[in-house]
């Protein structure tokens, strides 16, 4: 009987997939609200970013679409989300001339393609692909989002020298 309870336990957490076994340091709504205070804190502090004025009209700045509700958040898709997350931690990182709306496939990808581009230019050790954020893939997401909020956790000091500043 004691057998049973504890195969039925291992058997779900592998079902659950690697992040179960960091669920308590790394939890799914812990690292989403993280990312969702950083834009918004960083938006009311300075405005939008200069240079991302096309991007964001006011019917999108008033429904709230600089902000995520899941990992499957089809805003994601664009990685503009991610791409204010970075500006959000270092001001200077971001070109905004580069920065698509996002609105096909390939205006998507050239965003992740950025965006994994920048994270990696400011010390962030990136373990995802372009088309794991392009197609949402909830656990690639999570990952790359807990890599942005290990820039939180890093000092300057540490991180290589690459702010675009």
């Amino acid at each position: 009987s004691g057998r049973e309870g504890s195969s039925t336990r291992s058997s779900s957490s592998k079902r659950r997939g690697s992040t179960s076994s960091l669920s308590s340091a790394f939890d799914e709504n812990i690292v989403m609200d993280w990312a969702n205070s950083t834009v918004e804190a960083a938006i009311k502090d300075r405005g939008f970013p200069d240079g991302s004025q096309r991007l964001f009209s006011e019917k999108k700045k008033q429904k709230g679409m600089c902000s995520i509700s899941s990992m499957k958040d089809d805003s994601l898709s664009t990685s503009v989300f991610y791409l204010l997350l970075l500006w959000a931690k270092r001001p200077f990182s971001v070109n905004w001339r580069f920065v698509t709306p996002g609105s096909n496939a390939d205006q998507k990808s050239l965003n992740a393609k950025y965006a994994i581009t920048v994270a990696r230019k400011i010390g962030v050790s990136v373990f995802v692909l372009p088309e794991d954020l392009v197609k949402l893939r909830p656990k690639m997401v999570l990952v790359f989002l807990g890599a942005l909020l290990g820039i939180d956790s890093t000092p300057a000091e540490d991180r290589a020298s690459g702010d675009a500043e």
